[in-house]
């Protein structure tokens, strides 16, 4: 099925938007079964997977306040975390995220998952796809943190802000101007102020020290 594109000129424009998802207790919400059901499709062989359910299946948690110990409880979702595995696992488990809409570009690292895309009109209307992933796959975004930064040309114009709006959770998607991605914090227009601002204040304080 051929897709919509708007009728901007990104060689004039050139405008990407980046979406950056938040997930709610990301390694907490890994649905076991589902997990083990991706396995194969990535080459795991049988006693790999058995070895990996068997890894996850039967673990108990319990709350411990000074000599008082709660019930124990069965854990039948969420990968360990602080473990090696861990985010191993939660990216085996979030990278067919892709395939639900294979038109944009995407950054997965971790539990950071971000969204890349040059045509407005292509993300309005394909971006319910990844809500619609995230269900099937039992994740739950945090739709008030998750938000978009719409990089630019420093001397760029938008002249209609209203094309880049966008609406998740049938709520309006916050538009930031700048955001911490991967240790580095990019502004908007890409000319890292305020990552050079918060370089500065940490070796302010460090010579404060000295």
């Amino acid at each position: 099925m051929e897709q919509p594109h708007s009728n901007f000129n990104y060689s004039q424009i050139r405008v990407t938007q980046g979406i950056f998802l938040d997930f709610s207790k990301a390694y907490n919400t890994i649905d076991h079964k589902i997990l083990i059901e991706k396995l194969p499709f990535y080459n795991f062989t049988n006693s790999a997977c058995n070895l990996l359910n068997s890894y996850l299946s039967n673990r108990k948690q319990f709350v411990k306040l000074s000599n008082h110990t709660s019930f124990q409880r069965d854990v039948s979702i969420g990968v360990p975390q602080g473990s090696v595995l861990g985010p191993i696992l939660f990216l085996i488990f979030i990278n067919d995220l892709v395939k639900a809409a294979p038109m944009f570009n995407y950054i997965l690292f971790a539990d950071d998952t971000n969204i890349f895309s040059k045509d407005p009109l292509l993300l309005k209307t394909n971006l319910k796809n990844i809500e619609e992933w995230c269900i099937a796959n039992r994740l739950i975004l945090n739709y008030t943190k998750t938000f978009q930064v719409v990089f630019k040309a420093p001397n760029k114009q938008i002249s209609n802000p209203e094309d880049f709006k966008l609406e998740l959770g049938n709520q309006e998607l916050e538009t930031k101007n700048y955001t911490k991605f991967l240790g580095i914090q990019l502004d908007s227009q890409i000319l890292f102020r305020e990552h050079v601002s918060e370089v500065c204040r940490k070796f302010n304080f460090v010579l404060l020290l000295m």
